[in-house]
């Protein structure tokens, strides 16, 4: 049987760092193991959130990458709004001290530019994935999103090339996705977007969706659950590099802040447990707002540590350091299905996870199902306030903390079996790539 080969298209991939690169770059391993000769297209430097060099060394060798160039939207947006301006990474919000020129372009991000910044890559990555093709002879293209533009480069190879197989990945919604449903662009732009979502849906031979509320809320289509999964070797290396725990109570919190998340809830929670001695909070890779910070002078400087962004692996030894895990769950319509890359390695690192926000999504399922912690609303407030203080009890008192159970389907090596038998379905032996 001859080899199989793979094209994966993907905006994010090392050395870019942060959650979006996790993914694929778990699964790789698995599908050069399967027998794919695998082949990634990326930016060369594109605008990343992070970049986390020690991600580098996670690719498998027999993996092929091919670069191309990509404009750097953040410099002409610095360009525009001074040397401070950032590039949004999933969060177009605004508040009061949002300047009017960054509330110009956001508008015009959200209301003529589809379906997100880096559509501008693709005039260099269209070209040079049908340049591969033409030296490579795939048999299937995956594209992997957010960035959704990704997809439209899949597209546009399935549009040229007939007989290949395209498998559209789903990391997040695409017209119902949080900063979109918060911001609420103008009617054209939504129905560009829901049009782009759709097309892309409908002509893929696959799609790969994170949950099962944004699987059951898209349009007809071959659809398949694919979670995220964690990395039972990386879980288990942080937890040996943590063997023993701080004599403080640690609550971290991992990631940056997004749109619709209530941090003020989250605040009214920890101040039960400021007048504890021993009791730190960590914000590890977040982006603090100067009224957060204010929030946490307030509160009490001594007691919060804000973290800088940090390689993977010592981000999980962190999560594998800390009493309880903290979880935010976006207020918007269609929050059910928010599943975030991290969720999963806190449910792998076993730690107790404190989720505040809307309930009844598939975050709260999965920390439920697994006995992984407790999930409140702003209505529990209290409730919050009371469990969070048992779990500071449990830890003066030396009771060992229970982890989470029966995880084991959610790791990379249960969705990897998944994935392969999906893959299997789209490419029997008797299919024959285009070339």
């Amino acid at each position: 049987m001859k080899r199989r080969k793979l094209l994966l298209i993907s905006y994010y991939f090392p050395p870019c760092g942060g959650a979006a690169v996790q993914r694929w770059l778990r699964f790789l391993p698995f599908l050069v193991g399967a027998g794919y000769e695998v082949h990634v297209l990326a930016p060369k430097d594109g605008d990343f959130p992070y970049r986390d060099e020690s991600l580098q060394t996670k690719i498998p060798p027999e993996v092929r990458v091919h670069h191309t160039s990509a404009p750097k939207m953040g410099k002409w947006l610095q360009f525009f709004g001074g040397k401070e301006a950032k590039l949004p990474h999933g969060d177009l919000s605004v508040d009061k001290k949002t300047s009017l020129l960054k509330r110009v372009l956001l508008w015009v991000r959200l209301n003529l530019i589809f379906p997100d910044l880096r559509v501008f890559w693709l005039p260099a990555a269209i070209p040079k994935a049908c340049q591969l093709h033409r030296e490579q002879g795939f048999d299937l293209v995956i594209s992997t999103g957010p960035p959704h533009s990704s997809h439209l480069i899949g597209l546009r190879l399935k549009k040229r090339l007939k007989k290949i197989k395209w498998v559209a990945d789903w990391r997040d919604p695409w017209s119902e996705i949080y900063y979109l449903k918060l911001q609420k662009p103008l009617p054209h732009a939504r129905y560009i977007q829901r049009h782009l979502q759709n097309n892309v849906l409908q002509k893929a031979d696959l799609n790969l969706l994170i949950s099962r509320h944004l699987l059951e809320q898209l349009p007809a289509a071959n659809k398949l659950l694919l979670r995220n999964g964690y990395d039972h070797e990386e879980i288990e290396a942080a937890k040996q590099a943590v063997k023993k725990q701080e004599a403080a109570f640690v609550i971290s919190y991992v990631g940056q802040f997004t749109m619709g998340q209530d941090v003020d809830f989250l605040m009214d929670v920890l101040q039960s447990v400021m007048d504890k001695e021993d009791v730190k909070v960590r914000f590890i890779g977040s982006n603090v707002s100067a009224e957060l910070s204010e929030r946490i002078q307030a509160a009490g400087k001594d007691k919060f540590e804000l973290l800088p962004f940090m390689p993977h692996q010592q981000a999980l030894e962190q999560m594998a350091a800390s009493n309880v895990l903290l979880l935010l769950i976006n207020r918007y319509e269609g929050y059910q299905g928010m599943l975030t890359t991290k969720l999963f390695e806190y449910l792998g690192v076993g730690v107790p996870i404190l989720a505040l926000g809307p309930r009844g999504g598939e975050a709260e399922e999965l920390i439920q199902t697994h006995q992984a912690g407790a999930a409140f609303d702003t209505d529990q407030a209290d409730q919050a306030k009371e469990w969070l203080s048992q779990q500071y009890q449990l830890h003066k008192s030396g009771h060992p903390v229970e982890a989470a159970k029966d995880t084991a389907d959610l790791s990379s090596i249960r969705q990897s079996q998944i994935l392969l038998n999906a893959l299997s379905c789209l490419l029997p032996d008797s299919n024959k790539s285009e070339s």
